[in-house]
């Protein structure tokens, strides 16, 4: 606990914690989203300006846990931005169906999804070479996928329309009409 109370990144969090609670409440939630927005973007490519060089170094070598990591960390600032300017193009554009249902979606969270594996295989790699536990940490995370979108599949496939909406959420109740209460007279 007292190595807590000295660590600067703890701080920080609790810091950036209230302070995003406490400006939610002052903005309507179109400014907070596009304030939230421009933080990402803003700080997302100023990080892979830093992320850059070492990222296309661990391209052209590869090997070790530092590339991994260094390639990870772009590639997740990266996805990051390019989510954030899909949300924003959306947002601005009235959400039409053809890009909302386009494949744009799901492959900023498959290139994602990539970086975290990269992070998974990376720890301890040496010269090309994977240790067995994260090759079994990868496969879990795999199978792990696997079973919520069978899961999410399985509850919703019945539910959705053509263009893969659930029309009305499963947990929602059912609308009951409104009955009003009138003394009767005697």
């Amino acid at each position: 606990m007292k190595q807590l109370r000295r660590s600067l990144i703890a701080y920080l969090f609790a810091i950036v914690s209230l302070m995003t609670w406490l400006s939610a409440s002052f903005f309507s939630w179109y400014e907070f989203q596009e304030i939230a927005s421009a933080l990402v973007m803003g700080s997302c490519l100023v990080g892979m300006v830093q992320w850059f060089i070492p990222a296309a170094r661990s391209m052209r070598d590869g090997q070790d846990y530092a590339d991994f990591f260094a390639f990870s960390i772009f590639q997740i600032l990266f996805f990051m931005s390019v989510q954030r300017l899909w949300g924003n193009i959306l947002r601005w554009t009235g959400r039409p169906d053809y890009l909302v249902y386009s494949p744009i979606t799901g492959i900023i969270m498959i290139m994602g999804a990539f970086s975290v594996f990269l992070m998974i295989l990376a720890r301890d790699t040496e010269g090309g070479r994977v240790p067995r536990d994260n090759i079994t940490r990868a496969i879990v995370a795999l199978i792990l996928s696997g079973i919520i979108a069978a899961t999410t599949l399985i509850l919703f496939s019945d539910r959705l329309d053509e263009l893969g909406r659930v029309p009305v959420s499963p947990w929602q109740l059912p609308l009951v009409e409104a009955v009003s209460v009138r003394p009767i007279a005697n």
